[in-house]
């Protein structure tokens, strides 16, 4: 699907459903699209449960007045090559503004899941519900192993957190960079700016990074926490790059 432009939905502005698809492995494609003004649904969004599937793809989109997310891959059971959402802006959504959550996947080895800009995300969670991240990838259940990356994004005015990786499942190289996030925690009270959660998983490695310098301001909660608690890292752990004011604490690694 590429150029399409939807406004006032009464579900989800542009969306791509695949259940079931087990004949071959297609890729999946949303590109230089516009969703403007959904009044119950998701602005711009991927689904995809019991399915064998390539590379899964959303690359420059806008999502703007979405009542519930507002760029996303969900994907259940099934098999996929990789998940990537690239230079995707939302401007207020209900739920998370842009968002991968995969559940009980199975991504083939050397596999990518990734959010990637340059994009901007503001005003998330204006629903009022909790889970309402600016930016966010959630992997339960996943095998395969893949890397996992946030790189390029402005977030602002969240209901959660800012930026988030949450995983229960083992991961390749874990990466977060080049990003400003303000006002994190509007809904959800002690909501961090960033947080990575590698709790109990294994990993390559971990980078916090930027070829400038990464901002966080008024979070909430901490503005930096990346939680390790029963991890396993083979490689390096680099957190750099990156300045914290005005948030309830500032950098936590533990």
């Amino acid at each position: 699907m590429d150029g399409n432009t939807v406004s006032n939905s009464d579900d989800n502005g542009i969306s791509v459903q695949l259940f079931a698809v087990t004949s071959g492995t297609p890729d999946v494609t949303i590109s230089n699209s516009t969703s403007t003004n959904t009044t119950n649904g998701d602005g711009i969004t991927v689904f995809t449960a019991l399915s064998t599937l390539g590379d899964i793809l959303i690359d420059t989109v806008s999502a703007t007045n979405s009542a519930g997310n507002g760029v996303t891959i969900v994907g259940g059971t099934g098999t996929i090559n990789s998940a990537i959402i690239n230079e995707a802006n939302s401007d207020t959504s209900g739920g998370v503004g842009v968002g991968i959550g995969l559940f009980g996947t199975t991504i083939v080895p050397n596999g990518t899941v990734a959010i990637t800009g340059p994009g901007t995300v503001t005003d998330s969670g204006t629903g009022g519900i909790s889970n309402t991240d600016g930016v966010t990838i959630q992997l339960v259940g996943v095998t395969g192993a893949p890397d996992v990356t946030i790189d390029g994004y402005t977030v602002d005015n969240s209901g959660q957190r800012g930026i988030s990786i949450l995983t229960d499942s083992d991961v390749n190289d874990v990466t977060v960079s080049n990003f400003a996030v303000s006002d994190s925690g509007l809904v959800t009270a002690d909501s961090q700016g960033v947080l990575i959660d590698l709790t109990n998983v294994a990993a390559n490695s971990l980078t916090v990074s930027s070829t400038s310098t990464n901002t966080i301001t008024r979070s909430d909660g901490r503005g930096l926490e990346v939680i390790l608690d029963g991890a396993t890292l083979a490689g390096a752990i680099d957190i750099s790059d990156t300045s914290v004011s005005n948030s309830g604490q500032g950098t936590n690694l533990g």
